[in-house]
């Protein structure tokens, strides 16, 4: 019992770097503070979102929490694997600020391909 909790000691503290941590929520701070400008001007001026991002009720509290906690996430899986300089604000900032522009261009990417694989499934049934 002992050997199996070292080893799952061991891989936590593998994966787990404090510096990381603290790259990883100044990411998501960032990335939440820009939501939260998105949705005041949305709100201030009466406009859709820039970031393409649906607010309203709870919608608004998942939108919040899912770019937060997604933000920090990629960078704390990029910082792991050494994609980007931990030590630099200007990876943090540069992260906490492209990730809400480029995740709704990923998913835009997403949808379109699906719709071309259903498209082209369509086209093979009909023949």
């Amino acid at each position: 019992m002992n050997e199996i909790l070292e080893i799952i000691a061991q891989g936590v503290s593998s994966i787990y770097r404090h510096e990381l941590a603290v790259f990883a929520v100044g990411t998501s701070t960032l990335s939440l503070l820009l939501c939260l400008l998105d949705w005041t001007s949305s709100k201030l001026f009466n406009t859709a979102s820039l970031l393409k991002v649906g607010y309203g009720g709870i919608r608004t509290l998942q939108s919040f929490l899912f770019w937060g906690l997604g933000a920090g996430l990629a960078a704390y899986v990029g910082g792991l694997a050494g994609l980007f300089n931990i030590q630099s604000i200007n990876s943090n900032i540069i992260i906490g600020v492209g990730w809400p522009t480029i995740l709704p261009r990923l998913i835009e990417m997403v949808e379109k391909e699906e719709e071309v694989e259903q498209d082209e499934q369509v086209s093979e049934e009909e023949q």
